[in-house]
């Protein structure tokens, strides 16, 4: 049980829950269960996370913090691991919340992000209040090509000489999560909504409620023309059954 197995079946949740394919990664599957928040007979193939998530970037970064200041052996060197801590963990929090929709989404999690920024109540949030340590170990991952392509302005404040500092805490963020595993993933899944969609899931889900309504249609002018069977011995013609019109 590794952060590398957590980060596979995390990404497994989005490319690869459904039948592999060479287009898309993974194919639709047609089933007799609504999208959520509509009709229709059709659902995506993945799932996209619960957020906010149960344990948020920002409070990973907060128990950092609170942790550095218990370790330090006295109540001076506290106060200065303290304000340390906090000056790495914002910087930290801020160069996450500009990277994620560049970075860290899987192309299936951008309609999710979008249909967020279009929430009047969800924007509000920084995206380190929403998304979980799931993404936080993505953006482990990716922090060295970010680093690199991020100038001092924009990559939350850390300089050449900062970046070295920051190897330390990083790697003490690593082992953090790695020691509270258990607590620290708490993803929870669900099926994408109909603003959660991509344009050709959208398009499926669409033909699939036309499909189902045109059958409702088709039924339901069928029932009009009704056969009864009516026993011989109730017929004064003698022919064996007659027809509603």
């Amino acid at each position: 049980f590794t952060l590398k197995t957590i980060l596979m079946d995390d990404r497994d949740r989005f490319l690869r829950k459904g039948f592999d394919t060479l287009h898309n990664g993974y194919d639709a599957q047609i089933i007799n269960a609504p999208v959520e928040g509509g009709g229709g007979g059709w659902r995506s193939a993945r799932d996209v996370h619960q957020l906010p998530a149960t344990v948020t970037v920002a409070i990973f970064l907060n128990h950092y913090v609170k942790l550095k200041r218990k370790g330090a052996p006295s109540d001076e060197k506290a106060l200065v691991e303290e304000q340390t801590a906090r000056h790495f963990a914002d910087r930290f929090a801020a160069l996450f919340d500009e990277t994620l929709p560049k970075f860290l989404l899987y192309e299936p999690e951008r309609p999710q992000h979008n249909a967020i920024e279009a929430d009047p109540k969800m924007n509000k949030l920084k995206k380190c209040e929403l998304y979980g340590c799931e993404h936080l170990l993505r953006f482990f991952v990716r922090l060295p090509i970010i680093l690199t392509q991020a100038t001092s302005a924009s990559s939350g404040g850390f300089d050449a000489t900062s970046r070295k500092e920051m190897g330390k805490q990083i790697s003490e963020l690593i082992v953090l999560l790695q020691k509270n595993r258990h607590s620290c993933f708490k993803a929870k899944y669900r099926e994408p909504k109909y603003e959660e969609l991509n344009i050709w899931e959208k398009k499926l889900y669409d033909g699939s409620r036309a499909m189902k309504n045109k059958d409702k249609q088709y039924n339901g002018s069928n029932n009009n023309d009704v056969v009864d069977v009516v026993p011989m011995n109730e017929q004064e013609d003698g022919s064996s059954m007659r027809v509603k019109g």
